[in-house]
């Protein structure tokens, strides 16, 4: 293969949006050690977010970790075809009262408006379901 042959990677711009939700009477700590236990059972996935029945997703650790939340999580978008199509980065922090969580998602600025508000209104639903969840199962 001629370096002619060889074509350069396309370089994509990315949009950010982010959720933060606050939650009160647990820690950080705590939710995330259910989360990590609670992702094994689907269910667990399909019950906070109808839109999973139709989601994969993949582990990827590559990100820039923010103080405040030390606990963090990072997946890449794909298409069925694999090819990656945004990033999301989750975070979370003890605050005084519980934690809050930081959920962020980066997909290409070619994406309509639409497309990253419905992501951030999409992380609101599934992440209130898993801390109400997690919360039912310390009771």
């Amino acid at each position: 293969m001629t370096e002619s042959q060889i074509s350069p990677p396309a370089v994509v711009t990315l949009a950010c949006g982010t959720t933060v939700l606050a939650t009160r009477g647990t820690s950080a700590g705590e939710f995330v050690a259910w989360m990590d236990k609670a992702f094994a059972d689907e269910n667990v996935l399909l019950d906070a977010q109808p839109e999973h029945y139709v989601m994969v997703g993949q582990p990827d650790g590559t990100h820039r970790r923010e103080a405040e939340f030390p606990y963090k999580k990072a997946t890449n978008l794909y298409l069925a075809d694999g090819t990656v199509v945004g990033r999301v980065l989750i975070q979370f922090g003890d605050t005084a009262e519980g934690f809050t969580s930081s959920l962020t998602v980066y997909l290409p600025t070619s994406c309509p408006e639409s497309v990253l508000e419905h992501h951030l209104r999409h992380f609101a639903v599934e992440f209130r379901n898993w801390i109400i969840a997690s919360a039912a199962a310390r009771a």
